[in-house]
């Protein structure tokens, strides 16, 4: 369910495009929504959402920085690339993540993630430069620098903030995104408001699948599951994307194209399965909502 969850958000981003809505609106309301969703959520479940001042400090500048970003990169992307490219070239992150982890943690370099930056790699340059493939350059590189984002993300995340509840981290760092966004609006004048329903009913969808239920799926399967096996369902997550924007969207997708995701995925697999990735005295990286 988390996979199906977390997969949705860049259909319902696209439907929402289709709507007319812009990006800075969409993102606004989306971190609003699901700020004020998970306020709710603690407040029935009696859950605390207090921080230590330090705590909170980071969390802000994680939300307000590091998330805003790799949403506007993720997001922006989308207006230029199909979204299986998006979400297949996205979803080499945990490869950063891996070469993030060398230079700034010293972390070892096996011959398995080795191999597994090469595979990566070789996947990358199938899908987007193949030939007979026209990928928009812009939104190629807007989707690598949401990976390169969202790999710093995790790795701060983890490194001071790993020990939080999702829940409460979530609720920040939506929080922190919404403010970002809202007064960029007001002072751009971004902001649109006569949209159709679609636009609207999209981006509620955006806000509330993939960030509140997909959370609350995740991490109940990290419990029940445990870490790896949590992760092998999480590479389905990229097939599923591909198979949804080829069904409602009728995106084109060549074999090149699919032997490149499939590189991608199983090099993801590979990493996640033979080493998986571990930052600092054994803390896991921790998933968070696209």
């Amino acid at each position: 369910m988390s996979v199906a969850c977390f997969g949705s958000a860049s259909i319902f981003a696209r439907f929402a495009y289709e709507g007319g809505i812009n990006l800075v609106t969409m993102l606004t309301v989306r971190f609003a929504i699901s700020a004020v969703l998970l306020f709710l959520a603690a407040k029935v479940t009696r859950s605390s959402l207090t921080l230590s001042l330090p705590d909170l400090k980071t969390v802000v500048l994680l939300g307000a920085v590091g998330y805003v970003a790799m949403a506007f990169l993720y997001f922006g992307s989308l207006q230029y690339i199909p979204v299986s490219t998006a979400s297949l070239i996205t979803y080499t992150y945990p490869t950063f993540v891996t070469i993030l982890a060398f230079f700034l943690l010293k972390e070892p370099l096996d011959n398995l993630k080795i191999i597994t930056l090469i595979m990566a790699t070789a996947g990358c340059a199938l899908m987007v430069w193949a030939p007979g493939i026209h990928i928009n350059m812009t939104g190629a590189a807007l989707a690598f620098g949401s990976a390169i984002t969202y790999s710093f993300y995790l790795i701060i995340t983890s490194q001071h903030v790993g020990h939080l509840p999702p829940r409460t981290l979530t609720f920040y760092i939506s929080l922190s995104a919404f403010v970002v966004y809202f007064v960029y609006g007001l002072l751009t004048r971004s902001f649109l408001l006569n949209l159709p329903y679609q636009a609207w009913t999209a981006t509620a969808a955006l806000a509330a699948v993939p960030t509140v239920l997909g959370n609350v799926f995740f991490f109940s399967g990290l419990r029940l599951l445990g870490a790896t096996k949590t992760a092998l369902f999480s590479t389905a997550e990229p097939f599923y994307v591909v198979l949804l924007a080829v069904i409602l969207f009728q995106e084109k997708f060549t074999l090149i194209q699919a032997g490149g995701g499939l590189l991608i995925v199983f090099a993801v697999l590979l990493l996640q399965v033979g080493t998986p990735i571990m930052i600092k005295r054994s803390k896991p990286v921790k998933k968070t909502a696209t």
